[in-house]
């Protein structure tokens, strides 16, 4: 791939060819923000016994009160007025918590991906360099990973502690305030969690990701989770070949098996859910245990329940949809979305897209990778009529909460070409959209065709 810049954006939307690049780019960012978020407060807890252990005692003695004479005034103190050596601990706290992320990045590249890092660089004849980079604006700091025949080349930029400070702000300085003071050492250990805090905050809460193959999976998700189950208990006794799984794939599993029958948390997106089930399932997707205490994913219909296995691609499609809006998925969250569309009708690809414009507007961001003329030109009636009045709106079939305003958009285009595959932002206007030239396109060619088709019948006649 010869160039990629994607943006974090409520929407985004990936559009292009097969072998175009739009999963891998996808992936990386899956993994990128996963882990980020994953273990951040770890990280930074490790990072901050680090730097607070240099300090002598009388120093993290006059630093305790200081933070708590600060926290008694309601008053967040400027970055001047903060001590050298509170100032220290903390830069060397957010610097390490920012180190250790980028060491780990390389490994959780290599575990999403199913493939040693070195072979996500394009195949050619010649040896080809690669590189990913991960920018945050607010605060700056930023992590780049070369990628070429070697070991793979980790740098990064660590924030600097003055922009931190000055985005620290009077909800996250009351959180401070609200906490007991348990130890000694409780203000500079509390304070610091908000500034890691804010280093990230950037980042979604969670990422999610909802392969292409889910439909197959949901299928056979049980036999996979089954045969891992019985020859665990052969480990170390025999050679066991245990198929190779993306972390992609292994994450979506496991988050399905074990989701819990009966547990539901009231943050999901649960009125979307019932509008799938509703409108387009026609029946209900709920969990239930099996015999041996495991979770079973039944489909109801007025004919009865079935096991998600024994359904229509349809059903194993938008199960885990379902599932996800129910059970996992809460706002502020990133939902990586492959061809929602997948086994999908036309009719039920627009009804799919119109939820993911609610989704948007309530705060889920999103993802998509999408071969749909259906899809996309539903999302881009949601973002022309953002621009008309409610009323003028409703009128033309579009509730308020699925129009979606164009700057909450961005798309890209992937084109393959003989150095690569170049993605472009294409421009999301509000009157229009996102331009759908590949669609249009490839519907001339076979307007073109159909004409000479039609004038070679008539001249044989």
């Amino acid at each position: 791939m010869s160039s990629a810049t994607v943006e974090l954006d409520p929407l985004m939307v990936f559009i292009g060819p097969n072998n175009s690049g739009k999963s891998i780019v996808a992936t990386v960012m899956y993994a990128a923000l996963s882990r980020m978020a994953i273990g951040a407060t770890a990280r930074f807890h490790n990072a901050f016994r680090t730097a607070y252990q240099d300090i002598e005692d009388d120093l993290l003695f006059d630093a305790e009160i200081f933070l708590a004479e600060a926290v008694a005034k309601k008053h967040k103190p400027e970055f001047d007025e903060l001590p050298e050596y509170i100032r220290n601990i903390y830069q060397e706290s957010v610097r390490l918590a920012l180190v250790e992320y980028a060491d780990t990045l390389v490994e959780e590249l290599e575990r999403v991906t199913g493939t040693p890092v070195n072979n996500l660089r394009r195949v050619q004849k010649k040896s080809t360099k690669a590189s990913i980079e991960i920018i945050s604006a607010h605060p700056a700091w930023t992590i780049h990973i070369a990628i070429s025949g070697k070991s793979p080349l980790v740098h990064y930029k660590a924030p600097l502690l003055r922009e931190v400070w000055q985005l620290l702000t009077h909800q996250d300085w009351s959180r401070i305030r609200r906490r007991p003071a348990r130890a000694r050492r409780s203000f500079l250990r509390d304070l610091g969690v908000e500034l890691n805090r804010v280093c990230f905050r950037e980042v979604p809460v969670h990422s999610k990701y909802l392969p292409a193959a889910r439909s197959g999976l949901m299928q056979s998700h049980k036999v996979i989770a089954g045969s891992l189950l019985r020859n665990s208990s052969l480990a170390g006794l025999r050679n066991i070949q245990i198929p190779t799984l993306t972390g992609v794939v292994t994450d979506f599993l496991s988050e399905v098996l074990e989701l819990e029958p009966g547990v539901q948390d009231s943050r999901g997106f649960e009125k979307e859910a019932r509008v799938l089930e509703k409108e387009v399932l026609q029946g209900e997707i709920f969990l239930t245990s099996d015999a041996a205490g495991n979770s079973e994913i039944l489909y109801q219909t007025t004919a009865g329940a079935f096991p998600v296995g024994r359904t229509s691609s349809m059903v194993s499609e938008l199960a885990p949809v379902v599932l996800y809006l129910r059970h996992v998925l809460r706002k502020g969250d990133l939902l990586i979305f492959e061809e929602p569309e997948a086994h999908l009708h036309p009719a039920t690809q627009i009804v799919l897209a119109r939820n993911v414009a609610k989704l948007v507007n309530q705060g889920l961001l999103v993802a998509l990778t999408t071969h749909s003329e259906f899809f996309l030109q539903q999302l881009n009636n949601a973002i022309v009529a953002s621009s008309m009045s409610e009323q003028r709106a409703m009128e033309t079939g579009i509730d308020p909460d699925v129009r979606l305003k164009a700057s909450r958009v961005s798309a890209y285009l992937f084109e393959p070409s003989v150095a690569g595959t170049v993605v472009t932002r294409l421009p999301v206007d509000p009157l229009e959209g996102i331009p759908e030239s590949s669609f249009g396109l490839i519907a001339e060619q076979l307007y073109n065709q159909n004409v000479d088709l039609e004038r070679q019948l008539n001249a044989a006649t």
